[in-house]
């Protein structure tokens, strides 16, 4: 009677390692990458070269278009500054004129306000001259006030020439009668008396004419 064999721990080891090796075959294998082929790998590249260069396009027809609207606008840019440049060139001529205008305007001016100066000057020494003659009509005995102007009698004899000293020492000169209203007023004043009056022909005989110069016949200095 033939009795069982009981499998020694040798076997059971060596069991235990085949079915332990065969568990790590079977994980390699399902975590094993898949092989791609060389055909799919060319499409793959294929498509993304296609895709590079129509994103190339895409990016050239962008930039001509940016590159056309920058030359439609740099043109728009020169056509101002043209424009612009025209315009001051105007703005500077009209500047010009308008300076021109004012500086003889100025000018003008500045020549007038220098003869209304001296006009000014002479006027204020007129009033001067009358005021001290019209004091001279209020506060001195025998002046008389007469049209603006003032006019003694005096007491005193002297020839011509003696006479219009004396008037000159009074500020003033010999009487010049050129109306017919002053003429009358002398001649009621001073009645049958005689007085020298400011017209002589000393200068030149034949030719009279008054102290201040006013011609005899016509009137005018």
């Amino acid at each position: 009677m033939n009795l069982p064999v009981k499998p020694s721990l040798l076997v059971y080891i060596l069991l235990a390692v085949s079915f332990l090796l065969t568990i790590i075959l079977f994980s390699i294998a399902i975590s094993a990458p898949a092989t791609c082929s060389p055909s799919m790998h060319l499409n793959a590249t294929e498509e993304k070269l296609l895709q590079i260069q129509e994103s190339i396009a895409k990016m050239s027809n962008g930039a001509k278009e940016i590159e056309s609207e920058c030359a439609a606008s740099v043109s728009q840019v020169r056509s101002l500054v043209a424009g612009m440049s025209k315009d001051t060139q105007k703005i500077e001529t009209d500047c010009t004129a308008n300076i021109s205008q004012l500086s003889s305007k100025v000018s003008e001016v500045t020549t007038r306000l220098h003869s209304l100066q001296i006009l000014q000057s002479q006027l204020q020494e007129e009033i001067s001259t009358l005021k001290e003659k019209y004091l001279l009509c209020n506060f001195n005995q025998g002046w008389l006030h007469f049209q603006n102007k003032c006019y003694y009698l005096s007491s005193s004899t002297a020839d011509w020439r003696k006479a219009k000293e004396n008037c000159i020492g009074l500020q003033s000169h010999l009487a010049v009668v050129t109306t017919q209203k002053l003429q009358n007023l002398l001649q009621e004043r001073t009645g049958d008396e005689k007085y020298w009056i400011g017209l002589s022909d000393i200068e030149v005989e034949g030719q009279w004419k008054w102290v201040d110069g006013t011609d005899y016949n016509s009137n005018e200095k």
